[in-house]
């Protein structure tokens, strides 16, 4: 075995070096040192560093969030699981998620007609099956002691779910009869709340045909019985309707029309049935500045088509001359032949006026007129369907019409007809049989 000596050499040595030696070679002449401080001083003697800030802090996952005994409402430390000793003013500089809260209402509002609607058809269905009545029904009635007779529905186009219904009543042998007996009404429905009507709206006689305002659903025309058309204004406040009716322990608000060509001396009052009633402004007469008017066309039974011209009139009293508002262009007076009138049948806050701007007869059979479709392509056009099952074709530039269609060999009845949205020259037409 070999083993190894070891010789250790100090190839350089250096003896310590004072500090006042140190300081006169690298240092200022006038520097000295007073005190030297080493780790056997700290207790002692003050540490010679920067105050340590220590903050507590805390985490918790999964993240649970509890009112304490104080009440106090959960902070941001308690929603993000991750809080201590913080000052709350640091919390502004930490990024927020954008909400935007009108979104938010409307989806929420939504959300919650969508499920009060399911929860109504269960409660419907229940008791359906519990008293084995009709499970097609989606409500028993309108909740009156004398259910009016439905005669009709239509849809609004530019708000698909807002739903119209006319209901008329049948005549009663007691004396102590509803105020409404002798009316006629009419339902404002949503399909999204099918348990009850949005609003009640009332009229002299038995609506046949309704119809919204083009643009927007504030305005409700109605054709009824007695041959007259009747407006309501929805913009219109509560508190010029004081009309009240109970429905279901509820008191229920009517409201009046705002406008009746019925009260008009021009028109006579009475005259044939109304039997359809449909607007005939385009999308570019829309984007026009029109204040808000536009056009409809009515149907009689005797066969007479007339144009109106619905506008929006200043605030004033209906017995004086409302004349024409400074917003309103000549175009409109030119269009609608006339200008606007005095009208009686006007409430005293309305703020609609119709105006009869032409008028065509296409009465060509005994039969009467059953239908009408103004063409969406060209509004001078219009098919009229009567009871001998003939189709006519008009224009409301010519008297007579233009041609004529047999839709079936036995002449049954047209009930409706259509025009295609997409081929101007195709119709349809359904007649009393089903065809």
């Amino acid at each position: 075995m070999i083993q190894l000596d070891i010789v250790n050499v100090d190839l350089f040595t250096l003896s310590p070096v004072s500090y006042e030696t140190y300081i006169s070679t690298f240092g200022q002449a006038n520097r000295q040192q007073v005190h030297v401080q080493t780790n056997e001083y700290a207790l002692c003697e003050e540490v010679q560093t920067d105050e340590i800030i220590t903050r507590d802090k805390w985490t918790q996952k999964p993240v649970h969030i509890s009112v304490g005994t104080d009440n106090q409402l959960p902070g941001p430390q308690d929603y993000m699981g991750v809080g201590g000793d913080m000052d709350p003013r640091e919390y502004s500089t930490m990024p927020r998620k954008n909400a935007n809260t009108g979104y938010l209402t409307s989806f929420l509002t939504s959300a919650s007609q969508v499920m009060l609607a399911i929860l109504e058809e269960e409660l419907l269905w229940d008791l359906a099956e519990s008293s084995s009545a009709d499970s097609s029904s989606s409500m028993e009635g309108l909740g009156f002691s004398h259910p009016p007779a439905p005669l009709g529905s239509s849809f609004c186009a530019a708000e698909p779910t807002l739903l119209l219904s006319g209901h008329g009543y049948q005549p009663l042998e007691e004396e102590d009869a509803m105020e409404l007996s002798e009316s006629g009404l009419v339902c404002l429905w949503s399909v999204q709340e099918p348990s009850r009507p949005q609003q009640l709206l009332c009229c002299r006689a038995s609506p046949v045909a309704a119809t919204f305002s083009p643009s927007k659903p504030s305005l409700v025309l109605a054709g009824l019985e007695d041959g007259s058309l009747a407006a309501w204004d929805l913009r219109e406040h509560f508190k010029f309707h004081c009309l009240k009716i109970e429905i279901d322990d509820v008191n229920w608000r009517v409201r009046i029309p705002s406008f009746i060509t019925a009260c008009d001396v021009d028109d006579g009052g009475e005259g044939s049935r109304i039997v359809a009633i449909q607007s005939v402004t385009t999308p570019e007469d829309l984007e026009a500045d029109t204040q808000g008017s536009f056009q409809v066309v009515t149907l009689s039974n005797d066969g007479k088509v007339m144009w109106w011209v619905v506008v929006r009139v200043p605030f004033t009293n209906a017995l004086m001359d409302i004349g024409i508002g400074k917003k309103y262009s000549s175009n409109n007076i030119e269009e609608s032949k006339v200008g606007v009138t005095p009208h009686t049948g006007a409430a005293p806050w309305a703020r609609i006026a119709l105006n009869r701007a032409a008028t065509i007869d296409v009465a060509t059979t005994l039969y009467g007129a059953r239908c009408l479709a103004v063409c969406p392509h060209d509004n001078r056009y219009l098919l009229d369907g009567s009871g001998d099952g003939v189709v006519w074709l008009h224009s409301n530039e010519i008297d007579h019409p233009l041609t004529s269609w047999q839709s079936a060999q036995d002449s049954s009845p047209i009930v409706d007809v259509q025009w295609s949205p997409a081929r101007p020259c195709v119709f349809y037409v359904l007649d009393s049989n089903g065809r």
